[in-house]
Parts: structure tokens; sequence; C-alpha cells
């Protein structure tokens, strides 16, 4: 099943390629970035053809830990990108059940995330460093209910002082 999942995951990236020059020349704008929760951003780049203005990219953030990351956005996107092993994850357990249980998990300060499509420390580190330098003035936020959000952190999403902010549910809340 994980092999399927592989395989129609790069068919899918593929297929995003195609157009994405088309795509970008009716952009106002290329300046832009996007922080979302998990690897939206990274698609939503390959699908318009752009470099990747975020460090978003190839990771995903368990929501309580993604609010957090966003009450203090200015601060924790310049902490220095640390590591800790797997089983010292606060989300050890759920890692565990998903069949991850042998990521990566980057820390800012007091911010786990776990950089699911990378193959070493140094990878993640290097990109998430060099992307947080592009990062624009002009940033969306992107959220949606996956890794264990409840509607509190929806709430507090819903309530940050951000101009640009998106949120996609396949549930319907009030």
């Amino acid at each position: 099943m994980n092999n399927l999942k592989e395989i129609l995951r790069k068919f899918r990236l593929k297929i995003n390629k195609c157009g994405s020059s088309y795509r970008n020349k009716k952009l106002k704008t290329k300046d832009f970035s996007i922080i979302s929760n998990n690897c939206y951003a990274g698609i939503v780049y390959q699908y318009l053809g752009l470099k990747y203005n975020t460090p978003t990219i190839g990771l995903f953030f368990y929501a309580a830990e993604y609010i957090k990351f966003l009450e203090n956005f200015n601060h924790y996107i310049h902490c220095s990108l640390s590591f800790i092993d797997t089983n010292k994850s606060r989300y050890y357990k759920q890692l565990c059940k998903s069949g991850y249980e042998n990521v990566i998990i980057g820390i800012l300060e007091d911010v786990e995330i776990v950089f699911l499509h990378y193959q070493s420390r140094e990878e993640a580190k290097n990109k998430w460093e060099k992307r947080c330098k592009r990062l624009s003035k002009n940033i969306i936020f992107k959220f949606n209910d996956q890794n264990l959000c409840t509607i509190e952190t929806i709430k507090k999403f819903d309530e940050l002082p951000y101009k640009h902010k998106i949120f996609f549910s396949s549930k319907q809340y009030k």
C-alpha cells in the first residue's frame, strides 16, 4: 500500500509540473511565502513552478506545535534548528501509530517539527536555513485539520493577527 501511495505521489508531482510555466505567468506577484502546517506549500510552489520561498517544505507540525510556532512566528523563525531522537518526541506514540517511528524531529526551542521527507538531519537543517533566508515579507499562513487538530487549535488559528491566513477542512465547523 505504501508503495502505491509513493507511486501516486510521484505521478501527481509530475502532473503538477505540467503547465506550471503557464500558471506562473498568470501570477500578479511571485514574491510570497506560504507557511504551512504540512506539505501543502511545496505542492503549491511546484504547481506554480516557483522556488521554495518557505522553510515549511517536506515536513509537518502537530496542530498544537504549529499554533505555538505561529503565535510567536517572528521569534521561532529565527531560532536555531536542533534535533531530538524520535523516541524523545512528545508525539512518539502518535508517530508510531502513523508508521513514523524513525522520522527526523527538529526542534525550534520548544516547538517540534516532523521532517517527513528528508534523509538526514543535515539535509533538513540545510534546507530549513536556506529557505528561511528566502522568506518573503508577503506571507500566507495556511492551516488544516490534520495531525491532532482540535476545535481549540482552530479557534487559536482564527484569532491570530495575520492578514493573510487560510484554513482548509475536511469537516464543517461553525
